[in-house]
């Protein structure tokens, strides 16, 4: 077999154009950083490259679910850690008004002292954490406690003498009182 000028011609053009093509492509994997830039360069390799950043994006998530879970937990740890604080000193006021040697203004202080606790333990339970309320149950955006009331009834003569609320005056359950009630009388 001859070799003719013109078939050593095409043979040096097919390898120039096959350098050319490889050389593109190292170039554009240099120039992206990427060595697979069509799923059609490695179909295998693009199917692991896509398992992967699936895997990297989900552990993004879980990194910043553990995050935000962490904060959450600290947060309500420190408001429970108050409460139980603030709960411990009513349990000494308590203690404190059960005296029967309490004048009716230091039971007064005591009541007033009881009234401070309640609205701190109020604001603890409206505890929030970045506009969600930690203590809202399935209802975040809304404050889980409203402030109490409180309203105290004066006792009065009949009350005192009696030992017995009247219809008139209520009196709110909870109210440190040093009057004990006597049992009804029979007639």
């Amino acid at each position: 077999m001859r070799i003719t000028n013109s078939l050593q011609y095409t043979s040096l053009q097919t390898n120039i154009e096959t350098s050319l093509g490889e050389l593109n492509t190292v170039q554009r994997q240099i120039s992206t950083g990427k060595k697979l830039t069509d799923f059609s360069d490695d179909p295998s390799g693009a199917s692991q490259s896509l398992a992967l950043r699936s895997a990297l994006a989900d552990n993004s998530q879980y990194q910043r679910d553990a995050d935000s879970a962490k904060s959450y937990l600290s947060a309500a740890d420190g408001a429970l850690l108050s409460v139980s604080t603030v709960v411990q000193s009513a349990r000494q006021i308590a203690v404190q008004g059960a005296n029967s040697s309490q004048s009716p203004d230091s039971l007064k202080a005591l009541s007033s002292q009881v009234d401070g606790i309640i609205q701190q333990v109020t604001q603890l339970a409206n505890t929030d954490l970045h506009g969600t309320y930690l203590f809202g149950g399935t209802q975040t955006k809304t404050p889980p406690s409203t402030p109490l009331r409180i309203t105290r009834a004066t006792p009065s003569r009949s009350r005192q003498a009696s030992g017995r609320a009247t219809p008139s005056r209520p009196v709110r359950s909870g109210v440190l009182s040093s009057a004990r009630p006597s049992p009804p009388s029979s007639r």
